[in-house]
């Protein structure tokens, strides 16, 4: 639980009385915006539970309150709680009765803690209120304002923001940034305080307002109380004493031992990526998917019950442990990546990460190092380094590719001739061979380490190696990427977590130029655009020369905020001809020049399931396992 969502509960505050802390921080952020002052007169609209508790706050405030319902109980309980009450359902006039109880200068104030469709509630409130008066929304209610309301008055409107100041700020609740208390005397935890000490001193009561009890095996039953009985008010939920989390849900029975010849895998992370691409692509390779696991245990059953994943878990420890588990697959977020990339190498699991592989050097560095203890043959090494001329082939580009600097120099420097042997022997995999070759290219690799750049693998990128056979030129390349707005406060802007995008997007895109050269990059020179656009770090140009002089010309990476085709890639190179893919996922366009790649033949999964099935053969071959 992060640090600034909790708070001490005193010793004398029960936990049924605790429970109450959240609702009642909502009341009480509604009370802090009207601003109310000592002997103020305020209407609170909507008696349910937490209209209850404002009336009682508002009252431990020191002012009057008059409470508006429809239902006669609620209306009792509030009376109990010091306000004067009144019922539009049995035919008073609200706007008439708030008059006589002001002597004709209306309320100071209106806190509208109801949920309804209807606009009057508002405008009801507005006809209450004195001139200069305030009203804020705690509830949900028809917001088709009047302006004559508002602008004869001089009224101040305001919908209330949950808890209060640190709701919905990631830095905030997940990040443990607390707000100066000089600046922001009023947070979330220090309402969820101020809340749980009125409870101790007793100027905040809840016992009336519990109405139903029931054991957390029945909380269906609990829930369609709430939603169908209206005596319904405070409904607890009781947990067993000795309640324990479950930390696994057991979907299918698996044997301990898996079939021969099937990979057995683990997903960890139950995320969008996993939800919408990863899972339903694993789904369709055959292999025996084991595990999901998510801190949200929630997240990993809905996942494993829709894909016949056998068990969902909480604790990643518990997919690394098992020893049937052969291949796992990284889907967090990016500052874990290798993080949890090191320890499913040395637990032995071929690994699958989503890229990107790393945040900083120093992680690359650690992940080699891991790869280098788990004993890979120097042999193998140099034949799996190699498979990165064929984007149709390669099975293990990924753990390949971080050691460049040290181990594949050498290959990378081979000259244009050497090069056409390469396209050969992709067309060769191509034949038939793919299969057989991966297998004996795998079969002395102890784990397998792949990252999630799947864009080699898509059919368009197949097709452009096709056209790319047997050139003799450098290749010319500009790529546009606009990938759309991602808001300054998403997480993946955040240096620690994320990286931001072009660490975490933009690679997709130097791989895929990597893949096309057949060539490491050499030189690197990129503008950001102005500080006065939103979010510049993920706004750049990018020029890339490679090695061996097979690049000369600029290659951009431009991620953009407009609105418009989501890639744009034209290729240019010796053939005359020029490529043109509008949207890597599909949707029909191409030129009609020679060598065009019609993008309606795309992979939807933009080449991931293509990724999974290599991966898939290899973990079934390689090593030991």
């Amino acid at each position: 639980m992060p640090y600034n969502l909790c708070a001490r509960v005193p010793d004398n505050v029960s936990d049924e009385q605790a429970a109450f802390t959240v609702l009642a921080s909502i009341g009480l952020q509604g009370i802090r915006l009207l601003e109310p002052t000592l002997g103020e007169r305020f209407i609170v609209y909507g008696l349910g539970l937490i209209g209850q508790l404002c009336v009682q706050m508002l009252r431990a405030n020191g002012c009057e309150v008059l409470g508006i319902d429809i239902n006669p109980d609620r209306l009792a309980l509030a009376e109990r709680f010091g306000a004067r009450v009144i019922n539009p359902g049995a035919g008073a006039d609200p706007v008439k009765a708030a008059m006589a109880w002001t002597g004709g200068r209306g309320v100071d104030g209106v806190l509208i803690t109801a949920s309804a469709k209807t606009d009057e509630i508002v405008h009801c409130s507005a006809q209450m209120c004195r001139k200069r008066g305030r009203i804020v929304l705690v509830g949900v209610v028809g917001l088709n304002l009047r302006r004559s309301d508002f602008y004869e008055k001089e009224l101040r409107f305001q919908v209330s923001c949950s808890y209060g100041p640190g709701r919905y700020d990631e830095k905030y609740e997940q990040g443990g940034h607390d707000y100066p208390l000089a600046y922001v005397r009023w947070t979330e935890q220090r309402n969820f305080e101020a809340v749980l000490d009125m409870l101790a001193t007793g100027r905040l009561n809840v016992d009336p307002l519990i109405t139903h009890r029931y054991p957390l095996e029945k909380a269906v039953e609990a829930y369609d109380i709430v939603a169908k009985d209206p005596k319904a008010l405070g409904v607890i939920l009781q947990y067993p004493v000795e309640a324990r989390p479950e930390r696994r849900v057991i979907v299918r029975e698996q044997p301990a031992v898996a079939p021969a010849g099937r990979a057995v895998v683990g997903v960890i992370g139950a995320g969008n990526f996993s939800k919408m691409t990863l899972v339903p692509a694993l789904a369709r390779t055959g292999a025996d998917l084991r595990y999901v696991c998510d801190l949200n245990g929630a997240a990993a059953a809905h996942l494993a019950r829709k894909y016949g994943v056998a068990r969902a878990v909480t604790d990643y420890k518990e997919v690394l442990d098992d020893p049937a588990v052969n291949a796992v697959f990284i889907a967090v977020g990016h500052n874990l990546h290798a993080r949890f990339a090191c320890e499913a190498l040395e637990a032995g699991k071929h690994v699958y990460v989503e890229k990107p592989m790393a945040l900083c050097v120093e992680e690359i560095q650690r992940i080699v190092e891991v790869i280098e203890t788990i004993d890979h043959r120097p042999e193998t090494i140099d034949q799996g380094q190699k498979t990165i001329d064929c984007g149709e082939e390669t099975m293990d580009h990924g753990p390949k590719t971080i050691d460049h600097g040290q181990k594949t120099i050498d290959h990378r420097q081979e000259t244009m001739e050497e090069r056409g042997g390469a396209g050969d022997r992709r067309q060769e995999a191509r034949g038939g061979s793919q299969v057989s070759g991966l297998q004996s290219q795998v079969s002395g690799l102890r784990s397998l380490f792949m990252v999630g750049f799947n864009r080699r693998f898509s059919p368009h990128t197949v097709r452009i190696l096709e056209l790319l056979e047997g050139r003799s030129e450098p290749l010319a390349m500009t790529m546009t990427v606009n990938a759309g707005f991602v808001p300054p406060d998403h997480w993946v802007h955040d240096p620690v977590r994320g990286g931001g995008r072009i660490i975490g997007e933009a690679c997709h895109f130097i791989d895929l130029m990597v893949c096309l050269t057949c060539s490491l990059v050499k030189t690197v020179a990129a503008v950001m655009m102005d500080r006065g656009t939103p979010t510049p770090d993920d706004k750049m140009s990018i020029l890339l020369g490679f090695e061996d002089g097979s690049v000369r010309s600029a290659r951009s990476i431009i991620l953009q905020m407009e609105q418009g085709p989501t890639r744009r890639k034209p290729w240019r190179f010796s053939r005359k001809a020029e490529l043109y893919d509008s949207r890597i996922s599909g949707g029909r366009s191409g030129s009609d020049s020679k060598g065009s790649v019609d993008s309606a033949r795309g992979d939807r999964t933009k080449g991931t399931q293509r990724v999974l099935r290599r991966l898939y053969v290899g973990s079934r071959t390689a090593g030991r396992r």
